[in-house]
Formats: structure tokens, C-alpha cells, sequence
């Protein structure tokens, strides 16, 4: 649940109104619970769990062949495949 702090800032307000206090990245919990929080508007946004892992990992603007600010190519479809295996695994149904 390693998220950017551009990403981390971008959802402050959203992690306060959903959980009441202040988002803080030192706190393990705060850092799964603002995952959860992110996957579960991108599995909203782009229509099941697999589509939200692929722009969970890759970014909302994410397409096949794109590439991170260094011009490394951003593998989200290798993340997306490895987590929704085993989400499927444990009985996953989307």
C-alpha cells in the first residue's frame, strides 16, 4: 500500500471526512486504510476490481505502453494480474 505523496495529498480531505482524523504516513493502518481507499475509487471509477487495480497501481490516467516520469514503462497490467489472482483465489467474484 506504498502510495506517492502526491497521491497521499491529493486524498488528505478524503481520508479525513471518511475516517475523522488526520491522515498520518508513520501509522501502518492509516497507510492500508488510504489503499483501501484508493482501490476502492478506482474499482468504482473504472468498473471492477481488475480495471481498479490497473489504475490503483498505474494511475487514473494509466494506458498499456505508458511510462513514469523517468521513461520507465509503468507494468501495471503485470501488478493487476498478479493481485487479482489471488484475489481470486480467496473467492473474489467482479
Amino acid at each position: 500500500m506504498q502510495v506517492e505523496p502526491s497521491t497521499r495529498n491529493a486524498y488528505a480531505a478524503k481520508f479525513k471526512s471518511t475516517y475523522g482524523r488526520t491522515y498520518n504516513h508513520g501509522n501502518l493502518q492509516d497507510q492500508v486504510a488510504l489503499g483501501g481507499l484508493i482501490i476502492k475509487e478506482m474499482v468504482d471509477q473504472f468498473g471492477g476490481v481488475y480495471n481498479g487495480l490497473l489504475h490503483y497501481n498505474g494511475g487514473p490516467n494509466w494506458y498499456p505502453g505508458c511510462t513514469d516520469s523517468y521513461g520507465r514503462p509503468i507494468l501495471a497490467d503485470q501488478y493487476a494480474n498478479a493481485v487479482y489472482k489471488t484475489y481470486k483465489s480467496y473467492g473474489g467474484k467482479k
